[in-house]
């Protein structure tokens, strides 16, 4: 049976040495752990509530340091920094890199697809996935979703016309003949 552990333990700070690569890299692979996406409200809630207690001094009876480590990097995956509160799951951390991975998925979307459309549904995923960053991380004020739909569709438009007129502009024969 592993022993107790004190509230010795500073889980303000990542657990490895931030000044070398390796520590940097462990840190960063276990905060964007895709699998975390995974864990049940009751997972979610039980590493919720071993770190509030932890940060009130008080430790469960029988927790080891390896199992505060693990709920640690799971309640940073999954609650807000500030407010503590659980994020939409597109907007965790654990959720960065199979989001982020699609966005880059859809790209192929222009070798199916007529271009125009593949360049609109791309930009439109792009953004939709910001704007749930967006609505997820904002602490100082809370953002309203009408807010931003206003503030995005022209961020949308204008990306979309910019990205046809460029490909546009590519293909165009006066261009090809220069090059």
């Amino acid at each position: 049976m592993a022993a107790e552990i004190s509230t010795s333990i500073n889980i303000k700070e990542p657990r490895w040495d931030q000044g070398t690569f390796i520590g940097r890299a462990k840190h960063f692979f276990t905060v964007t752990d895709p699998r975390n996406i995974l864990l049940t409200n009751e997972q979610l809630e039980k590493a919720h509530r071993i770190i509030q207690d932890y940060r009130k001094g008080v430790v469960s009876p029988g927790l080891t340091e390896d199992e505060l480590w693990r709920a640690k990097y799971i309640f940073d995956s999954a609650f807000h920094p500030d407010t503590g509160e659980k994020m939409l799951v597109i907007g965790r951390m654990s959720a960065q890199v199979p989001m982020n991975m699609t966005i880059t998925g859809s790209v192929s979307l222009s070798l199916v697809l007529p271009l125009s459309l593949a360049l609109s549904l791309n930009h439109s995923l792009s953004l939709s996935l910001s704007l749930s960053l967006s609505l997820s991380l904002s602490f100082s004020q809370p953002l309203s979703l009408s807010l931003c739909t206003v503030s995005c569709s022209p961020s949308l438009t204008r990306s979309v016309c910019l990205s046809l007129s460029l490909s546009t502009v590519s293909r165009s024969p006066s261009l090809t003949r220069s090059v």
